[in-house]
């Protein structure tokens, strides 16, 4: 259905229910663990100004969805209110994604969407969606439509039509701004270990070997035994934060070492009997991804090496934290 030129509706998420949002103040968090999740974009078809994304990749954005096409009026009023947020607040973390969902016969046609792309100056990116998989996914029924999503994936705000900008624009604005974000167990419930199909499309080989197998990468052969830069560490599948650059240091076998985890409550320990040794092997808390092994040998003030696989982290430096979504660990590198 495509909206006439009035404010059909918008929602804002406050707990597990919708109201109907017309206030002007918006608080710094705006989301409670009951909100919709993120579908993501699964189904979907070409993508314009971007190679394909997903909703765990796109953990720790804020992320505004925009339904249109480009040949309904609404949508193109509505338009340079969207490109207007994109390009205000690219730099602060914000990522658009305009989902094209065709009506007519003529907006069946990708190399229609493409020039349409062009000719509107859209630098966003764009994904087609001629099955409707992802309108069905976000049991949306109009054009043109507006999603917000937090940091921890949860769609926080909706609007069917024009309008509501004002609202739009402070809603984004204090998601950016709450760094903090959700209470602690809020924060880890954005943890999780997607299905086998999406582990094996995302991952390197070498890291699916490892998070999913068990296997080990070679030493002095992998991209962060070596890495001195401040940061931390998280798991590859899931993004829990496991260690800091602070507790990094050179043990001189060719895998990254750290003497403490960042967040204790994100690793786990087990009895590894392979090789003809018994081990410790260390295991991310939600995600379940083999990590490495932990070793009696480290310095002090722990007496621990945690010898990790590279392959099975992401490394972020600690000039990107605020805009992946790990602000709270900003601290740790302010004086140093």
């Amino acid at each position: 259905m495509r909206i006439l030129p009035v404010v059909v509706a918008s929602t804002l998420t406050v707990g597990a229910a919708h109201a109907l949002f017309r206030a002007p103040h918006v608080p710094a968090a705006v989301a409670a663990p009951g909100a919709p999740e993120f579908p993501g974009f699964a189904g979907g078809g070409e993508w314009i100004n971007s190679p394909p994304l997903d909703a765990a990749g796109l953990r720790g954005k804020v992320v505004l969805v925009d339904f249109w096409t480009f040949a309904c009026s609404n949508c193109l009023n509505a338009l340079p209110h969207v490109q207007s947020l994109e390009a205000r607040y690219r730099a602060r973390g914000l990522v658009v994604v305009g989902v094209h969902t065709p009506e007519l016969s003529e907006e069946h046609v990708p190399s229609n969407v493409r020039d349409a792309v062009r000719r509107l100056r859209i630098t966003y990116p764009v994904v087609l969606d001629p099955d409707y998989r992802i309108w069905h996914a976000f049991n949306n029924e109009y054009w043109p439509a507006v999603y917000i999503v937090d940091r921890h994936g949860r769609i926080v705000y909706t609007h069917a039509g024009e309008g509501d900008y004002a609202a739009q624009d402070r809603v984004v604005a204090a998601l950016l701004a709450d760094t903090s974000a959700a209470p602690a167990a809020a924060r880890t419930a954005a943890f999780h270990k997607p299905d086998d199909a999406t582990l094996r499309a995302r991952l390197s080989p070498i890291a699916y070997a490892v998070t999913q197998e068990a296997a080990t990468e070679r030493p002095f052969a992998n991209p962060y035994w070596d890495n001195h830069a401040p940061g931390i560490y998280v798991d590859v599948v899931s993004g829990e934060p496991l260690f800091s650059s602070t507790d990094k240091y050179e043990s001189g076998t060719g895998w990254p070492s750290f003497t403490k985890p960042l967040e204790a409550a994100n690793v786990t320990t087990r009895t590894d009997h392979g090789f003809l040794m018994d081990r410790t092997e260390v295991r991310s808390a939600h995600a379940d991804s083999h990590l490495g092994h932990v070793f009696d040998d480290g310095p002090p003030p722990t007496g621990l090496r945690y010898c990790m696989n590279s392959a099975a982290l992401r490394f972020i430096p600690a000039d990107s934290l605020t805009a992946e979504g790990y602000g709270q660990y900003q601290s740790l590198f302010a004086a140093r």
